[in-house]
């Protein structure tokens, strides 16, 4: 019981002594009992009042109570189980403070009442700092509430570079349109027939010769196959789980992929995309 406790139960037992005076002026030995049997019930209710309750959830039906976090974690009896949510419940001081993890809704619920006192602000603050210190990260976050758009991405941008390979195939038909317009501007002779003969089969029936065809360039494959790996790579987000038991290696292994994807994935698409543009503009390659 902390001295606050102590202090209110002092004061409440002096003001019922003056009360009792009254009716046990002449028989101490009651008013005595009576003070004890105040004391005794100021007493329960504030063990009453001060409690604290640490519950872990393993699935629907199990429930496991310890006395601090702590303790679960080095609870043997739950290696070999996956929580799936932590209630938390404190009452002291007339301040009631509910703290809820639930798995399944990937939520986080802080309650405290009641919320006009300025020792429940701070203690609705103080609860509140220490998630926004331990929350994902922004891009974590970005990460996760765009889950799915790399699966519409991929084919756009996909598209975007088939479309970028293809301007080289249509060089030949170009230059044929060229020399069509050319024939047109200058007056068609009869010796250019011949030729203006070929240009319009050649236009309609996008005849490339064999040694004018254009192979699709190699970086149409790399790209494609950096998109395709990129957009497997981020459907693998890291899931919610609690560091208790079968909870601590899945954290262990989400962190050590995060750690993976922020180093590599970067360096990764920087050195196959733009460090050989930047070489080539500095023309090192």
């Amino acid at each position: 019981m902390s001295e606050r406790q102590s202090s209110k139960i002092e004061d409440s037992v002096q003001k019922k002594a003056k009360l009792l005076d009254t009716y046990y002026k002449d028989d101490p030995k009651s008013k005595k009992k009576a003070l004890k049997e105040h004391r005794k019930d100021i007493e329960d209710s504030w063990a009453y009042r001060n409690k604290k309750k640490i519950e872990i959830e393993i699935g629907k039906a199990k429930r496991v109570t310890v006395n601090r976090l702590i303790d679960a974690t080095k609870n043997l009896a739950l290696e070999n189980d996956l929580p799936t949510g932590i209630n938390i419940e404190l009452l002291t001081n007339d301040i009631d403070v509910s703290l809820s993890v639930e798995k399944s809704y990937n939520t986080l619920r802080l309650r405290v009442t009641p919320d006009d006192k300025e020792f429940s602000r701070k203690v609705f603050s103080d609860f509140n700092d220490w998630v926004n210190k331990y929350r994902p990260r922004r891009w974590e976050q970005l990460w996760n509430s765009l889950y799915g758009l790399q699966w519409i991405l991929f084919p756009i941008f996909s598209g975007v570079l088939i479309t970028f390979a293809s301007v080289n195939t249509t060089t030949y038909k170009s230059e044929a349109i060229n020399v069509a317009h050319s024939l047109l501007e200058n007056g068609l002779h009869i010796d250019e027939s011949t030729q203006a003969l070929e240009i319009l089969l050649t236009l309609e029936t996008s005849y490339v010769p064999a040694e004018k065809v254009v192979s699709d360039p190699i970086w149409l494959g790399y790209g494609i196959l950096i998109l395709f790996l990129t957009a497997i790579v981020l459907s693998i987000r890291p899931k919610f789980d609690i560091a208790i038991g079968k909870g601590k290696s899945r954290i262990y292994l989400w962190k050590w992929w995060i750690k993976l994807i922020s180093i590599t994935v970067p360096t990764f698409l920087f050195g196959t995309i733009f460090l050989p543009k930047i070489m080539q503009y500095l023309n090192l390659s």
